[in-house]
C-alpha cells in the first residue's frame, strides 16, 4: 500500500493521464488532477524517498545502475527471454566491468527462445563468460524488481528479463523507485530465508 505523498501523487497523475480520452468521464480526471497537485504540495514523509517508474523509465534506472552502482546489482524477472541480453545480462555485465564484482540475475521460468534446458543453460554459460551470475531457484517466484548499491530499489510489473517497453504504451508497465539509507539490506534480509544463495554473494 502505497503512502507517501509523493507516489499517490504520481499514480493520480498516471491514471489522470489514462483516462483523458473520449468515453471517460471529464470530472473524474478532474478530481484525480486536484488531488495530484493536492499531494505533491504536501511535506514529504520519514526518510525514504519514491517515486513512479513507468514506461521508458525503467530503460533509464537500468542504466541508471549498471552505470553508477559501487556495489550489489541484482534483478530479478519472473521470465527469463528473448530480451535477457538486452535487459539483464548486458546491463549486468557492465556493472561487473566497473567494478569487479559478481553481479546477479535471477528469474523464475523460460520464455520464448530461451524455452528449454539446453537453452537455458546455454544463456547461463554465456552469461558466466561475462561475468554474470543467473539462478533459477528451485521454487518458482513472481519478483520483478532491480536492486543496486544500498539505497535503491525498483519493485516494478515489468520482465527485465524477457519484454521491451514501447514508448507507444508508456504506462504498459509502472513500478516504484525507492531510495533510502539501509532499504537494501532490509530487503535483502527479508528474501534471505527463501533465496539461501543470497548468503553466498
Amino acid at each position: 500500500m502505497l503512502r507517501g505523498n509523493a507516489a499517490v501523487a504520481e499514480v493520480a497523475n498516471i491514471f489522470c493521464k489514462m483516462i483523458a480520452q473520449p468515453g471517460f468521464r471529464p470530472e473524474v480526471g478532474s478530481e484525480l488532477y486536484i488531488l495530484a497537485k493536492t499531494l505533491r504540495n504536501a511535506p514529504p514523509l520519514g526518510k525514504y524517498m519514491i517515486g513512479l517508474a513507468s514506461g521508458q523509465m525503467h530503460e533509464a534506472l537500468l542504466r541508471q545502475a549498471s552505470g553508477t552502482a559501487e556495489r550489489r546489482f541484482i534483478i530479478a524477472s519472473d521470465r527469463l527471454g528473448n530480451a535477457a541480453f538486452a535487459n539483464a545480462i548486458v546491463p549486468a555485465e557492465v556493472f561487473q566491468k566497473r567494478t569487479g564484482m559478481t553481479p546477479l540475475v535471477v528469474y523464475g521460468q523460460n520464455v520464448g527462445a530461451v524455452t528449454g534446458p539446453t537453452a537455458a543453460a546455454g544463456i547461463a554459460e554465456e552469461a558466466k563468460g561475462r561475468g554474470v551470475h543467473i539462478i533459477c531457484p528451485a521454487q518458482g517466484f513472481h519478483a520483478k524488481f532491480l536492486l543496486w548499491g544500498d539505497t535503491d530499489i525498483v519493485i516494478t510489473s515489468l520482465n527485465w528479463g524477457s519484454a521491451t517497453v514501447s514508448p507507444n504504451t508508456p504506462y504498459a508497465e509502472v513500478g516504484i523507485h525507492l531510495q533510502g539509507p539501509g532499504l537494501v539490506e532490509q530487503f535483502l534480509m527479508r528474501l534471505k530465508p527463501a533465496w539461501t544463495f543470497l548468503d553466498q554473494g
